[in-house]
């Protein structure tokens, strides 16, 4: 698409809003302006419009939630600065907002780490929302994240989770999740961790939300990747043996027989003594 301006892009936005999908954002506790677009369609969107950094920073500066939620998935990661990322972490009072910039951009930027450092230790909701959302990106998919490290993450979740605000506790509920899918090892501290916790109890606004339990979130995905891995493995051994059922069965070769029977010869014939064979005539007596 043609170099979009920030007036083009409200423009297109306010056209994708409808009155059921803005119910269902002030149901969840998005507050105005908003347009209500499904995320579906504001997928579909951001694809068109690919990552566009200047018309992020417009894009929030709207102050309109549909256009807040595109401008954290189009930004560039690796340009956002440490303040600009503070900046719109303390304006975020709605949690797929919060959801999308903690995972989108803040923890695919350089500065995660220091942010989960600092927002999972505020006292304020949505901070703490935030930096626990993107502590649990990074368990998924960061490599450099030592066991040690998650390890005192899970210790410190499950020592301060129940007294939380109720953002940030289901925050760090999902953490956790993520934290125990990411080795066995981890896996049975996180689980074990999850089951001396008990029930996080969470205030969903929208009161159809359930909060995940974790162990069974967990157990399950445990159970899936082994399911996975198993049917891995069986594949190139199904497949061979389907491949040699299906293949045509060979005719056994045909038996040579022996060459005295397929061509009984006829015995030589025996030569006659000379004698035999001809008999002379005795020679005339001269007179």
């Amino acid at each position: 698409m043609p170099k979009p301006n920030v007036a083009q892009i409200m423009k297109t936005l306010a056209s994708m809003g409808t009155e059921p999908n803005r119910a269902t954002h002030r149901k969840r506790g998005a507050t105005e302006p908003l347009f209500g677009i499904s995320p579906a369609d504001l997928e579909k969107f951001r694809k068109q419009v690919g990552t566009n950094h200047e018309l992020a920073l417009e894009l929030w500066r709207t102050g309109n939630i549909d256009a807040r939620i595109l401008a954290v998935q189009v930004a560039d990661p690796q340009r956002i600065s440490p303040a600009d990322l503070d900046r719109w972490a303390s304006a975020i009072r709605y949690y797929p907002l919060a959801d999308a910039f903690a995972t989108k951009l803040a923890a695919r930027s350089r500065h995660a780490r220091d942010r989960v450092a600092a927002w999972t230790r505020s006292k304020d909701e949505w901070l703490g929302r935030a930096g626990w959302m993107i502590l649990g990106e990074l368990a998924s998919r960061d490599p450099v994240l030592s066991d040690a490290q998650l390890t005192r993450e899970i210790e410190r979740i499950e020592s301060t989770i129940h007294g939380a605000p109720n953002f940030t506790r289901d925050a760090m509920n999902i953490a956790l999740i993520s934290i125990g899918s990411r080795n066995p090892r981890l896996r049975e501290l996180a689980y074990t961790a999850a089951r001396r916790m008990g029930k996080v109890k969470v205030d969903h606004p929208d009161g159809e939300s359930e909060t995940p339990d974790a162990t069974e979130h967990i157990r399950r995905f445990w159970d899936r990747k082994a399911g996975k891995s198993s049917a891995k493995a069986a594949a190139p051994k199904a497949a061979a043996a389907s491949k040699a059922s299906a293949a045509p069965a060979k005719k056994p070769a045909a038996a040579k027989k022996p060459a005295a029977a397929t061509a009984a010869k006829k015995p030589a014939a025996v030569k006659k003594p000379a004698a035999a064979a001809a008999a002379k005539k005795p020679a005339a007596t001269k007179k």
